[in-house]
C-alpha cells in the first residue's frame, strides 16, 4: 500500500470505529427497548375469577371458577361445572350439571401460568345422581399481562377437560376478575 493510500486509512479507522460504537450502542438500545416492550407487567389480583354466563351459554368459555391468593401467587377453590351429556356412565344421570373441585391449591409460576392433572372423585351431591364417580381431569391456564380491570378484563385463558363431561363442553376457557374478595 502506498504511503498515501496508509494515511487515508489511518484517517478512516477512527472514524469507522465511530460508527461502529454507535451502531453498536444503538443495537443495544433497541434490543433493551424492545425487551422492556414485551415483558408487559404481570398483576394476578387476589380474589374470584369467572367465565361470564354468555360465553358459558354459547358454549364459547367453559364454565371455570377460581379463587387466588396469597398475593397471586396460589389457586384454592378451582372448580369446573359441565354437563353429564346425554349418554353418561357410571350411573349418572343424563343431562345433569356435574361439578368438579381440584383438592388443595396450586402453585402460580412468576410467569403467570398453572396447571393439573390427575383423577377426581366426584361424591353423589358433585353428580347430582346419588352415586360417586371418578374423572380424568387436566386444566392450564395463564394469566393476562397489562392491566386487568374488575369485571370488564379477560384476566385468564386456559384449556380443561375431564372425561365425564359431555362432549358439548368447550375444552378452551377464558375468566374476569368478578371479584377482589376470595
Amino acid at each position: 500500500m502506498s504511503r498515501a493510500g496508509r494515511a487515508i486509512a489511518a484517517a478512516m479507522i477512527p472514524a469507522m470505529q465511530r460508527r461502529a460504537t454507535a451502531l453498536i450502542g444503538a443495537l443495544g438500545t433497541t434490543l433493551i427497548l424492545a425487551g422492556v416492550t414485551e415483558a408487559s407487567p404481570l398483576t394476578i389480583h387476589a380474589g374470584l375469577y369467572g367465565a361470564r354466563a354468555t360465553l358459558v351459554d354459547q358454549h364459547k368459555s367453559a364454565a371455570v371458577n377460581v379463587a387466588v391468593t396469597g398475593h397471586g401467587k396460589k389457586l384454592t377453590n378451582l372448580g369446573l361445572a359441565c354437563s353429564s351429556g346425554p349418554e353418561p356412565g357410571q350411573g349418572i344421570r343424563r343431562e345433569t350439571t356435574l361439578t368438579m373441585h381440584v383438592p388443595g391449591t396450586l402453585n402460580i409460576t412468576r410467569t403467570g401460568t398453572f396447571s393439573f392433572s390427575g383423577e377426581l372423585t366426584l361424591t353423589p351431591e358433585d353428580t347430582q345422581s346419588e352415586v360417586s364417580a371418578k374423572t380424568s381431569f387436566t386444566i392450564k391456564g395463564t394469566f393476562a399481562r397489562g392491566t386487568i380491570k374488575l369485571h370488564k378484563t379477560t384476566a385468564l385463558t386456559g384449556t380443561v377437560s375431564a372425561s365425564v363431561c359431555g362432549s358439548a363442553t368447550p375444552k378452551r376457557f377464558s375468566l374476569i376478575w368478578y371479584s377482589a374478595s376470595a
